[in-house]
């Protein structure tokens, strides 16, 4: 029997750090894989069927602090907590340093990763240190 992880959360970039030509760069951080349409070059977590997904959600007001989020959802088939403990948070850590190189000035971050096996694990990036902290429950 499989056992599933379901995932959402989302990132905030401000808009003094984003320009119409960055979505390109945020495609390469976010490289996804589906079951339909294999990609060997996937960067995000990956169960059997395919990664967690993403879509890029501009806001174009320009008075506006808040130009872009990035919209995290999955459920990832053969995928289970220890994965989770193992790869989530250096993931994390590589979104954020990559966005950071980049020239993306991060807001927000939140990710909850729910496994069938019990774990529910929360991430979020602490705004003053720029941490990725995490926390865990049981069901």
């Amino acid at each position: 029997m499989s056992i599933w992880t379901h995932v959402i959360g989302g990132i905030r970039l401000d808009s003094f750090a984003f320009q119409k030509t960055d979505e390109s760069k945020l495609k390469k951080i976010f490289i996804q894989s589906t079951f339909s349409n294999w990609n060997e070059k996937c960067i995000m977590p990956c169960g059997s069927e395919g990664s967690i997904r993403y879509k890029i959600i501009k806001n174009d007001e320009e008075s506006c602090l808040n130009k872009c989020q990035i919209a995290l959802w999955g459920d990832l088939r053969d995928y289970d907590s220890d994965r989770i403990k193992k790869e989530f948070k250096i993931w994390l850590k590589s979104v954020k340093n990559k966005l950071n190189k980049e020239g993306f000035l991060i807001r927000q971050l939140i990710l909850t990763a729910e496994c069938e096996d019990g774990l529910i694990t929360t991430y979020r990036l602490n705004e003053y240190d720029g941490e990725i902290l995490e926390q865990e429950e049981q069901k």
